[in-house]
């Protein structure tokens, strides 16, 4: 029988108050899960996985679970995307030995040392086996959930989204940046780190703004100079520089567009998705004000980033639903 032990940070300022006693484990559908905090990490541990490839199809797998909980609770988890190998000694008592004497333990406590794994990495290893997990680093870790509402959130995604959900490359992205947003200090940040999430959810439709008034504006340019009509170039150049002004436009456009897609395609009431899709517009017009001009009235600025936030997370809610649990 193997296990998955799954070490990951949360962003400044948010916990989790651990409800099961210390190695106390708890029913994970088929599987048992125990949460602890090690001073370094929050640490996830699973078992009851058949085989170390089992264990390693669930961590691919889990991910899911992690989103979920960021999309319904607002917890920011981050942690490595590969598995860390176990590094196994060739004589095993005398690992153990020579750790012990290493790190103060006891002579009579010391015992054979089977593999050492990082306890900064995911890492899958028999439980039968003695396994030393070495951890290195500090943690800043200061909102709360209980890991009760932990498990709830990550076993909820699973069992909903079945073994094969995954995230699209974009949604992916999109959740990064969500994620990311937690761990952002200055407010600009924040705020442009949510608008980011709106222009990857608008991906294509941006694109193909872009793209029309491309062609357009080029369009415009190459006529003229091929006429000659040397009075005209200046009027033409201006015409180019008024149609990129016109993409931001279209920019804004493609996020409205976008909403009211996501919107609607959730079954959201019609005057929820109309309200939804005014808030983007103005949105997304402060945000051009802050990218080309530098300002955000620091007056509302508080609000601006709570007002983005609702709009992003009901976003992400529908497209992580309709692509990732909602198919089930």
């Amino acid at each position: 029988m193997y296990k998955l032990r799954i070490p990951f940070k949360l962003a400044m300022g948010q916990k989790l108050n651990i409800e099961n006693e210390q190695g106390e484990y708890v029913a994970f559908g088929d599987l048992q899960a125990h949460v602890e905090f090690t001073g370094h990490f929050w640490v996830l541990t699973l078992r009851g996985f058949e085989s170390d490839a089992d264990a390693e199809g669930f961590f691919d797998w889990i991910r899911v679970g992690f989103d979920w909980w960021l999309l319904e609770r607002g917890m920011a988890a981050t942690y490595p995307l590969e598995i860390d190998p176990i590094h196994r000694p060739e004589d095993p008592e005398a690992a153990g030995e020579n750790l012990g004497r290493a790190f103060g333990v006891p002579e009579e406590d010391r015992g054979r040392v089977d593999g050492v794994v990082s306890g900064n990495r995911p890492a899958v290893f028999p439980v039968d086996e003695h396994i030393k997990v070495f951890t290195a680093g500090p943690a800043t870790v200061t909102m709360g959930n209980t890991s009760t509402q932990f498990l709830e959130h990550i076993r909820d995604a699973l069992l909903r989204g079945g073994a094969d959900a995954r995230a699209s490359e974009s949604l992916r992205t999109a959740l990064d940046l969500y994620a990311g947003f937690f761990s952002e200090s200055s407010s600009n940040a924040k705020f442009l780190s949510l608008m980011m999430v709106l222009e990857v959810l608008a991906g294509d439709r941006l694109r193909n703004a872009d793209e029309m008034e491309a062609r357009a504006t080029a369009a415009d340019v190459v006529e003229t100079l091929i006429k000659g009509e040397e009075s005209a170039i200046d009027d033409c150049l201006q015409h180019a520089a008024n149609g990129l002004r016109g993409s931001r436009m279209s920019h804004t456009q493609a996020i409205q567009s976008m909403v009211s897609e996501i919107l609607a395609s959730a079954g959201r009431p019609e005057d929820e998705v109309k309200a939804a899709v005014r808030e983007a517009k103005e949105l997304y017009r402060l945000r051009g004000n802050l990218v080309h001009n530098g300002i955000l009235d620091p007056r509302h600025r508080e609000r601006l980033i709570d007002r983005s936030r609702e709009l992003v997370s009901v976003l992400l809610h529908c497209c992580f639903e309709r692509e990732v649990i909602g198919g089930q």
